[in-house]
């Protein structure tokens, strides 16, 4: 693929500036036409993040997704990750549906519904994000490669950044540091990339944010080279080892709370987060500071008393890692504790006082599909694996499976009122070829009984 230009260089030495903050101010103007709501640029320093991390992984909080643990320090160093990162865009994108957090309050209510979490209504958000990211990485690269942030080097007082025009910012490897194995972010290279590809959802373990941290490397000399790369990026959307909350509050679009979600004080929580790891030393944001106070909502209100300590969440115990990434036997403790949630949990964020300023996305793929926002737990435990497949596809929940499907809705009619109707339709699965979910639905009919 041929590159666009971020500087054409006419003669050997020749020295220019370009105008990084008016680039940035473009950015962030892009991004909100594609749909975001908040974009910003962060250094690659997670020093403070990288040490609670380890620490998070240490104490186990991760159950059984080791591949929270893989790939060493690649989640909390950038530029290990993508060869030639300084900077990253962060991007965010609503997701709550018109209902609202009313309409989530009252699936929870009615122990005969199943609930979703609001993010997984629509179509996955991988997909939507990754594609509006790489929109707007193209955007980028087919601007810059028209020449129009380059200015004339003006001496020791421009505002511009000084660089001599050079060699590549990136490795000689480029940004294809890792293989397609080890991440699955999307290069500017590859931007006919199939985003509808398969992904490993992460979730990045949480912390207390650290002190702000000083920029790096705003007036980068590059030498007097004039093969220079133009702007490089790479796109990931929750689909391989990145510090996202942690990088999206050092960009300024919020701070983390005492649950681990990113909260914003116009918007809440109920956000979704996506990356670009660039090469081009664009000027960094304030990071953002915490405004949580004294509140301890999230921790009173978390079901399985999941989060330990403020900022500090034990995901064996949460709903959305018991429902989503767990593939087992769930413990008989936590089972009544689950109640209706058959897929993920929002009541941490449902508390939180922040999401009063919560916003309903205007994105359609996030509209509600198939009747999940309010379903009939009896509806869904009846459908056939077909049926899951069909109504499931392009949606985050087909990467339970149907067995984890059924086990979560086993639990959660369990948890109902007694009813001669559930108990019924219950002993239909009674001898399930699974002893996954067998056994779920066997616990199940007993509380009918």
């Amino acid at each position: 693929m041929n590159f666009h230009r971020l500087f054409e260089v006419m003669n050997r030495g020749l020295q220019v500036s370009v105008d990084y903050q008016r680039l940035c101010e473009d950015i962030k103007c892009w991004g909100t036409e594609l749909g975001f709501r908040w974009v910003g640029v962060s250094s690659i320093d997670l020093a403070g993040d990288e040490r609670r991390f380890q620490e998070w992984l240490a104490a186990g909080y991760h159950g059984e997704m080791s591949y929270m643990a893989r790939h060493g320090l690649k989640r909390s160093r950038p530029a290990e990750l993508v060869p030639g990162t300084c900077r990253v865009i962060s991007a965010s994108m609503d997701y709550l549906p018109e209902a609202g957090i009313a309409g989530a309050m009252r699936v929870l209510r009615d122990p005969h519904l199943g609930y979703v979490a609001r993010y997984a209504l629509g179509r996955d958000y991988h997909k939507v994000l990754r594609r509006r990211l790489a929109r707007l990485l193209q955007r980028i690269v087919t601007q810059t490669g028209q020449g129009q942030y380059r200015v004339p080097y003006r001496g020791a007082n421009t505002t511009a950044v000084n660089i001599s025009v050079g060699k590549a910012f990136c490795s000689p490897e480029g940004s294809r540091g890792l293989d397609s194995n080890d991440s699955k972010g999307l290069d500017c290279k590859d931007l006919n990339w199939n985003a509808d590809a398969g992904l490993d959802t992460e979730l990045p373990g949480t912390g207390p944010e650290p002190k702000s941290e000083p920029d790096m490397g705003l007036d980068a000399d590059l030498g007097t080279d004039t093969n220079l790369d133009p702007f490089q990026g790479r796109v990931f959307v929750d689909s391989a080892p990145v510090l996202e909350k942690a990088l999206a509050r050092n960009a300024g679009l919020g701070w983390i709370g005492k649950h681990g979600n990113l909260i914003q004080r116009k918007a809440g929580s109920c956000f979704l987060l996506g990356e670009i790891y660039t090469n081009v030393p664009l000027p960094v944001d304030t990071p953002s500071q915490r405004h949580c106070g004294t509140c301890r909502a999230c921790i009173t209100a978390c079901p399985t008393e999941a989060i330990v300590a403020p900022y500090r969440l034990d995901a064996r115990k949460c709903v959305a890692y018991l429902t989503m990434e767990y593939r087992g036997v769930i413990p008989l403790p936590l089972r009544e504790r689950m109640g209706n949630r058959i897929f993920g949990c929002d009541d941490c964020q449902i508390a939180c006082p922040w999401n009063r300023f919560a916003r309903t996305t205007g994105e359609r793929d996030f509209s509600p599909r198939n009747g999940l926002d309010a379903p009939s737990l009896v509806d869904l435990f009846r459908w056939s694996e077909a049926e899951f497949q069909e109504r499931t596809a392009g949606s985050a929940l087909r990467r339970i499976g149907y067995e984890c499907w059924l086990r979560n809705i086993a639990v959660a009619m369990g948890n109902a009122p007694p009813s001669t109707r559930m108990a019924a339709v219950l002993e239909e699965r009674v001898g399930y070829p699974s002893p996954l979910v067998a056994e779920h639905v066997a616990w199940a009919l007993a509380r009918h009984r």
